[in-house]
């Protein structure tokens, strides 16, 4: 399917729509071309995640932030960043060894809250326990994944949801929800890309959102792994921790 685009004019907002899929007129790279420059210009991408459709953002443009917070609406709790691999969240989180140990749920549906590092993560950091913390995660999707890589740190990665708290499954209910909301609020143009997942969809799964306190592991949100088996992961001890204690 080509590319196409689209503008909607609704309540004094001005959307540009771009509708990607890659096939017989777009090849896979192309798309992930289209996806990474619509994020760094501020816009907002609709693709598929482990979670059905999810709205994605880059956390460091201001622009794409306040938008993003208005799809959501002004939710609490923290949106979580969805990395390409471990390595790549060096420059923005404290990982100690009950974290690397947790990271085996990688990649799936796993969310850690953990500490903020440097001056550009605590931007966008919320605050739990009294702590800067960020929600971070390594999705199932290889495009959710490769995005994140070719944006150069992370993404925002947020679940689109029906009114009843439910994931979405479909592009179109997915791309509904999202222009409803922005049309509705956004005073200015608003760049929006959507992805169109090809074949059958993976199965959706909630990411359980867990944070480390100094009472163990603590469940933030409940989802796919629950709290016994995180305490099993964090309770193995790789070759390598044995090696170093010998």
């Amino acid at each position: 399917m080509a590319t196409t685009t689209h503008s909607t004019a609704a309540r004094g907002a001005v959307i540009k729509r771009i509708v990607a899929a890659y096939g017989d007129h777009l090849s896979y790279g192309q798309v992930m071309d289209i996806v990474a420059n619509v994020l760094r210009w501020g816009g907002l991408a609709i693709g598929p995640s482990d979670c059905g459709y999810a709205v994605w953002a880059l956390p460091t443009h201001p622009k794409a932030v306040r938008t993003l917070d208005i799809v959501l609406d002004h939710e609490a709790t923290p949106i979580p960043l969805t990395f390409g691999s471990v390595p790549d969240m060096a420059t923005l989180v404290r990982f100690g060894t009950i974290h690397l140990r947790l990271a085996d749920a990688w990649p799936g549906g796993l969310t850690l809250v953990v500490p903020a590092c440097g001056s550009k993560a605590r931007k966008y950091a919320q605050t739990l326990h009294g702590i800067q913390t960020l929600g971070v995660r390594i999705s199932r999707s290889v495009i959710e994944r490769q995005i994140a890589a070719e944006s150069g740190s992370a993404i925002t990665s947020a679940a689109i949801r029906y009114p009843d708290g439910a994931l979405v499954r479909t592009y179109e209910d997915a791309e509904a929800i999202v222009l409803d909301k922005v049309t509705a609020c956004c005073a200015a143009g608003v760049l929006l890309v959507g992805v169109k997942h090809s074949g059958r969809f993976p199965l959706s799964v909630n990411s359980t959102v867990a944070a480390l306190g100094d009472d163990g592991i603590s469940i933030v949100r409940p989802g796919f792994y629950e709290r016994r088996d995180l305490v099993a992961m964090a309770s193995r001890i790789a070759v390598h921790e044995y090696a170093d204690a010998t």
